[in-house]
Order: C-alpha cells, then sequence, then structure tokens
C-alpha cells in the first residue's frame, strides 16, 4: 500500500464485489464528487475506504482556507511559500484522488518554477477546484454520518 507504506494484504472476493463493501455490509461508499477519481484513489489506498475517510478529514481541515492563504501569498508575493503549499496539496490531493484539485495546484507550482501564466487566472481555477471538491467531500461526510447515525 502506498499511502501507509506497507503491504495490504490479498483478500479474495467475491466475483460479484462491487468494490464498494455494499456486498459485505459496510455502510461507507465511494463518493462522487466533482473532480475526484476513484480509480485513483483506489490505487493509491488499496481500495481502503475506511483509510480514505481518515485521510479525507483532516486534508479537508488542513486545506479548507487554502484559496485564501494562497491568495494572501500571492498578494504578498511569497512564491516560495505558494509553491510549498500548492506542492504539498498536489501530494496529499493525489493520494485522495482529488484530480481536478490537484491539477490546478499543480499548475501553481508550474508557473512559479516556470514563471508561466497568469496567477489570478490560475487563483480562480484553483478556487473552483477547491470549491468542487470541498464541497462534494463535505457534503459525503455529513451523508455516512447521518447513515451511521
Amino acid at each position: 500500500e502506498l499511502a501507509r507504506g506497507m503491504t495490504l494484504p490479498i483478500v479474495e472476493r467475491d466475483a460479484s464485489s462491487d468494490g464498494t463493501g455494499a456486498d459485505m455490509g459496510q455502510v461507507l461508499r465511494w463518493p462522487e464528487i466533482e473532480g475526484f477519481d476513484r480509480d485513483q484513489a483506489v490505487r493509491t489506498l488499496g481500495d481502503d475506504l475506511d483509510f480514505f475517510r481518515e485521510l479525507l478529514v483532516p486534508f479537508l481541515t488542513e486545506y479548507a482556507d487554502a484559496v485564501d492563504r494562497i491568495t494572501v501569498m500571492q498578494e504578498s508575493g511569497a512564491w516560495q511559500e505558494m509553491a510549498k503549499m500548492a506542492h504539498k496539496l498536489v501530494s496529499k490531493g493525489g493520494t485522495l484522488g482529488a484530480v481536478k484539485l490537484t491539477a490546478a495546484a499543480r499548475a501553481f507550482v508550474s508557473a512559479i518554477v516556470e514563471e508561466k501564466g497568469t496567477m489570478t487566472d490560475l487563483l480562480s481555477d484553483f478556487a473552483n477546484a477547491h470549491y468542487d471538491f470541498f464541497a462534494g467531500a463535505i457534503a459525503w461526510l455529513d451523508k455516512q454520518k447521518e447513515k451511521s447515525a
């Protein structure tokens, strides 16, 4: 397993399994979030939906205000800090399958390193991707809490 640095046990699956855990009575289902690539998350996390949720919650907390922080960094010319934060978003978001968000963050890193692109357009793209992923992820988590109660 890539994210935890350990090998996953091999578990035989019923041919009728859809990978959601529904056939095993699991309450959690993989989310349908704008800009989310379920296949990427499954590859990275070994189809471990509980681990996905375990990583998702702190990610949402840590980067909830990412658009505001990046805006402030841009306005103050803190390019190195902006690149560092965007790079962390690429890494952590990629683990979670947040492809649209990571693509927007990757564009920031590239623009800073290569001094290409207009930051205003990139910030707008990032803000849209951030909103889409965060709104969808929070709604999914809320729905899972309701089902668990």
